[in-house]
């Protein structure tokens, strides 16, 4: 009896190991599933269901500068040696050379006028700049520029500033600009079409 219990202790306990190696099996495979699955759903990347924002791409405004009037070949040209500026005219207009201006310091009043009713159209007035003022201020306190009308360009390759110049008279359109210590002033002082052309025809000796 005792060798029979002897012999079914180690069957016993063989039986029991095998049971607890069988569990830890268990366990094993199934915490790396479990762990597994987690790790596939954590990799899916958020904010992929998003489509990119896509603006309106703002329009790029390009200044498209005007056209340069193109200056008949009938015109005369009126020119100044002294000063070796000049300039072209419409030929139903009459130049005269006024003052009280000082031509040693070429200083000139210069009226083109109609012919036969001789009503001044446009002047050009060149003004020794004594107090060295700049051009803005020269334009604003000599010229009457209304400021909502000023506008920048060039005359002849110079810093040129046009405006709406509104002194005793009727309004007029203004161009001024310096050179050589003097400045430059074209005014059209009636309706004239032409007056861009003359504002282009202008040609003045670089600074």
């Amino acid at each position: 009896m005792r060798r029979l219990l002897f012999l079914l202790i180690p069957a016993l306990l063989a039986v029991t190991a095998v049971g607890c190696s069988s569990d830890e099996e268990v366990v094993g495979t199934t915490a790396p599933a479990s762990g597994t699955h987690t790790a596939t759903a954590s990799a899916t990347p958020t904010g992929t269901a998003t489509a990119p924002a896509t603006g309106t791409p703002t329009p790029t405004v390009t200044a498209v500068p005007s056209p340069t009037p193109t200056v008949p070949a009938s015109w005369p040209t009126y020119s100044d040696a002294n000063l070796g500026f000049s300039l072209r005219y419409p030929p139903y207009l009459t130049v005269t050379e006024k003052g009280p201006r000082d031509p040693a310091q070429g200083e000139r009043d210069i009226e083109f006028r109609t012919q036969g009713d001789a009503v001044l159209t446009v002047i050009l007035a060149i003004i020794a700049n004594d107090r060295h003022l700049a051009l803005d201020e020269w334009t604003t306190e000599y010229a009457a520029c209304l400021p909502d009308s000023i506008s920048r360009g060039t005359v002849s390759g110079h810093p040129a500033i046009f405006c709406t110049s509104q002194p005793a008279e009727l309004p007029s359109e203004a161009t001024v600009f310096a050179h050589d210590g003097n400045v430059y002033l074209l005014k059209s002082l009636a309706p004239a079409q032409d007056y861009p052309t003359i504002v282009a025809s202008l040609v003045v000796p670089a600074q």
